[in-house]
């Protein structure tokens, strides 16, 4: 009935009653690729981070693993630090949601090159690793 209203005539209690599902809630996330392997004093590895959630990261946790020799290294930390070699390094606060960001590794001693390493990066919503935490693992040879 086009352009009219519908009355129920009867028993209306007969009628299913249909309840919406929740709207689901939003969560955390992000995407890490390797980005590559920079080098000073010492060794580390990149990891591209791309926030694809609705909340902005604050703190991180990574370790990696570089299975060829055994040797684990971890850090963890505030805000997200880019070293470029010995020249500068850059620094955010946070990584907002739909943006992009290169986070440094822990540092090698020595080169770890052609190593199977495996990395595992914990970002989360507020500082000191505290809030929702997300965490994505990787295995690559640099």
């Amino acid at each position: 009935m086009t352009g009219e209203y519908a009355t129920v005539v009867g028993n209306a209690s007969a009628l299913p009653v249909f309840t919406p599902p929740p709207t689901p809630t939003p969560r955390p996330d992000f995407e890490m690729t390797y980005a590559g392997m920079d080098s000073c004093v010492g060794w580390w590895l990149e990891f591209k981070l791309k926030n694809i959630g609705p909340f902005p990261f604050k703190s991180y946790s990574i370790v990696v693993k570089d299975i060829t020799t055994s040797t684990t290294l971890t850090a963890s930390d505030n805000g997200f630090t880019d070293m470029d070699g010995c020249l500068a390094s850059g620094i955010i606060a946070s990584l907002d949601s739909g943006k992009s960001y290169t986070l440094s590794g822990p540092i090698f001693a020595y080169n770890p090159n052609n190593h199977q390493i495996k990395a595992t990066i914990a970002l989360c919503t507020e500082n000191g690793l505290g809030g929702q935490c997300v965490n994505h693992t990787l295995e690559f040879k640099p």
